[in-house]
Order: C-alpha cells, then sequence, then structure tokens
C-alpha cells in the first residue's frame, strides 16, 4: 500500500523539506484490512520511495478492534509537495517484528508514548528514545489513569499526581518540548519542566517549563538569574479539545507553538541557568520570589487534563517541522493520504 504525505497548501502547507521525520501512520477498517496480517503486527515493513527499508515502531496494534498506530522514520519529506511517499508491506506469517522505538526516536533525549499502566506503584513508563530514562508517576491515585490519548492511549492527570524521570539529566540547551494536551480545567497548573528535584520543592531551581494559567493560556518560561523569562499566549486551550504544544528554547530565542503555529515568543531571551535535574510533567514546582513573574498567573500547581506524546529534544527543530508533526499527528489528519479502498 502507498501511504502519500500532502506538504502542499491543500495539506500540510509546508514549504520546507523536513528530514529525519517520525511519521505517524494511523491505521483502522476504512484504510485497511486486518484480517490479511498477523494479529500481532509483526508482518509489517516499510520501504521509501527508493526501496529502501524504514525503521517503524508499533504503539498499537488492535486487531480486534481494527486500529493501530504506527511510527515510520522517513529520511526526508519535500515541502509543498503530493509527491511523498512511503510503502507499506505485510503478509508474510512468518516474520518476526522488526517494530523498535529507539531506532525511530534514538535522536531523542525522551519519548513517552505514555501507554503503561499508571495503577500499580511498581510501574515504569519506558522511555522510547535510547537514552533509557524511565518515568515514574508520584502520588498516584488507584483508579484507571489510562484513556484514550490523541495517540493510543493518554495519561489522565488527576491534579495530584506528577509524572517525571527517574535519573538526574544534564540542563538541556537547545530544547525542545513537545506533547498534546486537553483539558476543561479552570485551575490551570504545570505542565512541563525541568527542575532540580524530581519531588516538589519550592526553594528548588525549576525553568525550561510550560504551564496554563486558570484562563487557560500557555506560557513557556526561562530561569535566568535572578527571574523568569516567560512568553504567553493571547488564547485560550482549557477548551477540551486536543491541542499539540511545543516549546523551543535555543541561542534563536524563546518560542512557544501550539497546533503549529507560533503563538508566543522573545528572540532576545537566548541563554538560561544551568543545572542537572529531572524532567517532571503534571506539575509546576510552589512559587517563589525568584520565580513570581511566571508563579504570579498559574492558579494551581498541579495539572488536571490529558498528557499524551510527550518528548524532549536538544535540537532546535524547524518551524516547517514543527507544523508538519501537528499536521501529520492531529486526530483528524488529512495531510497522511491512503489509497481508497
Amino acid at each position: 500500500m502507498q501511504i502519500g504525505i500532502d506538504t502542499t497548501a491543500a495539506g500540510a502547507d509546508v514549504g520546507e523539506t523536513v528530514t529525519a521525520f517520525p511519521l505517524l501512520v494511523r491505521l483502522d477498517a476504512r484504510n485497511f484490512a486486518f484480517a490479511e496480517a498477523r494479529r500481532d503486527g509483526a508482518d509489517v515493513r516499510f520501504l521509501d520511495s527508493s526501496g529502501n527499508n524504514l525503521a517503524y515502531e508499533i504503539e498499537r496494534w488492535n486487531a480486534d478492534k481494527a486500529v493501530a498506530e504506527i511510527w515510520v522514520l522517513v529520511p526526508r519529506i519535500i515541502g509543498s509537495s503530493r509527491n511523498n511517499y512511503v510503502l507499506m508491506y505485510w503478509g508474510n506469517p512468518l516474520s518476526a517484528t522488526t517494530s523498535s522505538g529507539p531506532s525511530v526516536f534514538g535522536g531523542y533525549s525522551w519519548v513517552f508514548h505514555m501507554g503503561e499502566d499508571p495503577n500499580n506503584p511498581a510501574t515504569q513508563f519506558e522511555d522510547d528514545s535510547a537514552q533509557n530514562s524511565a518515568g515514574t508517576l508520584l502520588s498516584p491515585t488507584r483508579v484507571d489513569s489510562r484513556v484514550e490519548g490523541a495517540i493510543g492511549t493518554g495519561l489522565a492527570l488527576d491534579g495530584l499526581s506528577v509524572l517525571t524521570t527517574a535519573r538526574p539529566l544534564p540542563s538541556p540547551n537547545p530544547v525542545a518540548i513537545a506533547l498534546w494536551i486537553k483539558t476543561q480545567s479552570s485551575t490551570g497548573g504545570g505542565i512541563a519542566g525541568f527542575a532540580s528535584t524530581p519531588a516538589s520543592d519550592a526553594d528548588a531551581p525549576h525553568d525550561r517549563f510550560v504551564a496554563m494559567d486558570s484562563s487557560g493560556r500557555l506560557s513557556f518560561s526561562i530561569l535566568r538569574t535572578p527571574a523568569l523569562a516567560t512568553v504567553t499566549s493571547l488564547a485560550s486551550y482549557n477548551d477540551g479539545q486536543w491541542h499539540f504544544v511545543v516549546a523551543r528554547f535555543s541561542s534563536s530565542g524563546q518560542y512557544l507553538f501550539v497546533d503549529g503555529e507560533d503563538v508566543a515568543d522573545d528572540p532576545t531571551v537566548t541563554s538560561a541557568n544551568s543545572y542537572p535535574g529531572y524532567w517532571r510533567f503534571g506539575e509546576e514546582p510552589p512559587p517563589t520570589a525568584s520565580a513570581s513573574l511566571a508563579d504570579a498567573a498559574i492558579a494551581g500547581n498541579y495539572f488536571t487534563g490529558t498528557i499524551d506524546e510527550a518528548r524532549i529534544s536538544t535540537d532546535e527543530p524547524s518551524d516547517a517541522w514543527i507544523k508538519l508533526s501537528y499536521a501529520t499527528q492531529r486526530p483528524d489528519a488529512s495531510t497522511v493520504i491512503f489509497p481508497i479502498p
């Protein structure tokens, strides 16, 4: 089956070429006959237009419900073109799976698909990058926090829990934080950020964080002693819909993207404090005097809502990359084109 990627104005509307791009392939009963493949999808393979094997990771394969999500590492996607495509093959019952998260996301610092069971206190959230930096859910409630996500399964945060990396990491610069969120909360809270401790501590340095205020506006903050530099969206996003959030910081400046578009930026913020720390999702540490500029607008420290596909990278994804990511991952994506059955 030939699967196209439309980057013209009628599709993703991306004019630049992107490379080493993790493409999301969504399968369902409308575009794929699951009965023709192995029940676990082990026989699935992908090739590029030149016939080269492509790395891929099966995030979910459910033959009974006829649904699957697969990430395919595409070497090159040309801008403003309808001629981009990958080839998908299946049907060999003797095939062993070659699905691998690190083969697709090896260039990332941290990738969580949120498919684990959060109700087991011993659960470690698997890092699908090559860094083996597992995550732990702190203070979890004992209800089923697994819900349908933007892609596969998401993690429903209850306003009491936080997902954190289990071991300290170097302070990232540059850095890009990407994840999907959905909430109707009017209390706001921290969504993603970097802190010097995995536990909540008002005196611990914390920055490079994305938060939501009580009106649903999103902010992205960078710690430059003695205070935070913060950019904030004009629009609110606590509307109960999925939104793709990317916060990017580098020598080019501080940028916040929502649904593929730049919604707030400050090109003059090009440096940040450096310290080892942990990535935390679902909470921002309590206010401190040095962090008051950003924290004053946060009504609640913990986030109530669903997060999915959390990724951290230490490169600088282009505006085109971010826009194409949103266009190909969004639940109603029409940019990825399947043949008419």
